[in-house]
C-alpha cells in the first residue's frame, strides 16, 4: 500500500527516537523455556509462510517435536539456503536484511544452533536458547500487507 502522505524525514526521525514500538517478540513454550525471537519490525501483517509469525503459530511450532538440525549455507537476497538430514532447502522470507544478519550468526558466535520445522515452516537460529525464529516460504508468491 502506498502512503499518500508520508511523514517528513524529521517527523520519521522524531518518531523513531521517541518510539517504544516493539521490534521483536520473545517466544516461550508453556514451561517457560525460550523458543526464539520473532522479529516484528517489518510492518507486514501478512501471516502467510515467509512473512510475519503469529504468536499462536510461534507457540505451536515451539511446542513441536519435529525440529531437525540445520546448517545455513547461503543467503541470496530474500532467499536462504540450508541443509538438513533430509536434504537441501531453499526458502524465501520477506525480510532480506534479517536473512543477511542470520547468515552471519554462525560465523560470529560459536555454539550457534539452527533447526528447521517443515511442518510449521519455521527456521530457528539460536545461541544459548535465544535467537531468531523465521517463517519461510517456497517462493514470494504472496505480497506483504502493510498497515
Amino acid at each position: 500500500m502506498l502512503d499518500e502522505n508520508p511523514p517528513s524525514e524529521q517527523d520519521a526521525q522524531r518518531r523513531s527516537e521517541n518510539s517504544e514500538e516493539k521490534t521483536a517478540m520473545i517466544v516461550t513454550s508453556p514451561n517457560g523455556a525460550k523458543v526464539g525471537i520473532a522479529p516484528l519490525g517489518t510492518g507486514c501483517r501478512n501471516y502467510s509462510p515467509g512473512h510475519s509469525i503469529h504468536s499462536i503459530h510461534a507457540r505451536l511450532g515451539g511446542q513441536s517435536r519435529d525440529w531437525v538440525q540445520a546448517r545455513v549455507l547461503i543467503v541470496e537476497g530474500n532467499y536462504i539456503e540450508f541443509v538438513t538430514e533430509t536434504g537441501t532447502w531453499r526458502r524465501w522470507n520477506h525480510n532480506a536484511s534479517l536473512l543477511r544478519r542470520i547468515a552471519e550468526v554462525p560465523e560470529l558466535l560459536p555454539g550457534v544452533k539452527a533447526e528447521w520445522s517443515e511442518r510449521y515452516y519455521l527456521l530457528k537460529v539460536e545461541v544459548d536458547g535465544v535467537g531468531y525464529l523465521l517463517s519461510l516460504a517456497e517462493s514470494d508468491e504472496k505480497a506483504c500487507m502493510t498497515w
